[in-house]
């Protein structure tokens, strides 16, 4: 970005004490945009400083929902076992340890796992 400034000068009366005052003026005009340049800077710091704290919560906040994410899944099938086979408390949790078990030496997820058993509830009911 290229800027030109022009500056004309129209001397009346002492020239000395007319160039001493352009001087002071030019002096002041130099460390006032030095100033707003540093501030500017300082802005950009901040702006800066707030955006990776702000990419570092987001990124923490995904990485936290991606780890809840399969107990959900696992509370939210095991909910519906119990609602379709009336499966409940110490029984529940032996399912749930065996969907564990299951998930831990397939690779796969453990609500996958119930999801077996509330389809072999769902066909034992209609047989």
């Amino acid at each position: 970005m290229n800027q030109t400034v022009n500056i004309n000068f129209n001397i009346f009366g002492n020239a000395t004490d007319a160039t001493i005052n352009i001087a002071k003026n030019i002096a002041n005009v130099s460390k006032e945009a030095k100033e707003a340049t540093s501030s500017l800077k300082d802005v950009g710091e901040s702006l800066f400083a707030f955006q990776q704290i702000t990419q570092t919560i987001r990124s923490f906040r995904d990485v936290f929902s991606s780890a809840i994410q399969p107990g959900i899944a696992l509370n939210t099938s095991l909910m519906d076992l119990s609602a379709i086979a009336g499966v409940t408390g110490d029984k529940l949790k032996e399912i749930e340890s065996y969907a564990r078990d299951t998930a831990k030496t397939f690779g796969t997820d453990a609500a996958s796992s119930v999801e077996s058993y509330k389809l072999s509830a769902i066909s034992g009911h209609s047989s």
